[in-house]
């Protein structure tokens, strides 16, 4: 039996050089992949919204332009009031159906540049950037109108509490954006608790924050 050395075996490992057209093909193939995992890593997969990880870095890059450039960034919190109620009564499956029809109905009604998320169970968040108050309160007036015309399971209803709150950054100066991103959802997390307690399917605006904002207790 003729034995084999090293040198008359195949060499698998130098492989043909790829063409530009098939290196082309690859690197399109791998982007694809990326962008799918980025989708998979920002995205809640019921509502097809963001989710709180893109929540925080939306929300931090949009302080960061507003304090670059100037303008106002503004947020609207949500709660979802009646969701327990539905799954009670009708089951989690019309419970989900209504998340899912609440993520659609924001898709279709904000703007390109706004960063709609689902923060968790029935809480929902929705970023505006070069947007002040005025034009937070119309965005999440609309919001709730809307909400507030959609059935469930039969003539079962769901509403929306609101919080709104507006920061505008020190212009052109350093500030902490964490700190800026936490106290502006303090904020707003204050204005939605007034709202619930206030009789819910409702919007709550705070009075312009401009400048470095202190943490505020919300109970």
């Amino acid at each position: 039996m003729r034995c084999t050395t090293g040198a008359d075996m195949p060499d698998h490992a130098a492989a043909a050089p790829l063409s530009a057209q098939e290196l082309a093909a690859l690197v399109q193939r791998l982007e694809a992949e990326n962008a799918e995992l980025r989708q998979l890593v920002n995205q809640d997969q019921l509502t097809s919204l963001g989710n709180r990880r893109l929540f925080w870095l939306e929300l931090e890059r949009a302080l960061r332009c507003a304090g670059r450039y100037g303008g106002e960034v503004s947020l609207v919190l949500a709660d979802l009031d009646g969701l327990k109620l539905l799954n009670d009564t009708s089951g989690h499956a019309a419970g989900d159906l209504a998340l899912e029809r609440i993520g659609a109905l924001l898709r279709a009604t904000l703007r390109a540049c706004d960063t709609p998320a689902r923060l968790g169970g029935d809480e929902f968040a929705v970023i505006l950037p070069a947007t002040g108050s005025g034009g937070a309160l119309l965005v999440a007036e609309r919001v709730r109108a809307s909400v507030a015309t959609l059935c469930f399971a039969g003539q079962q209803r769901v509403t929306f509490s609101l919080g709104v709150a507006t920061f505008q950054p020190p212009r052109g100066a350093a500030f902490d954006v964490v700190r800026g991103a936490r106290a502006l959802l303090a904020h707003a997390d204050a204005a939605l608790y007034r709202a619930k307690h206030g009789g819910k399917n409702r919007v709550v605006l705070t009075p312009v924050l401009r400048g470095e904002l202190p943490v505020i207790a919300t109970d």
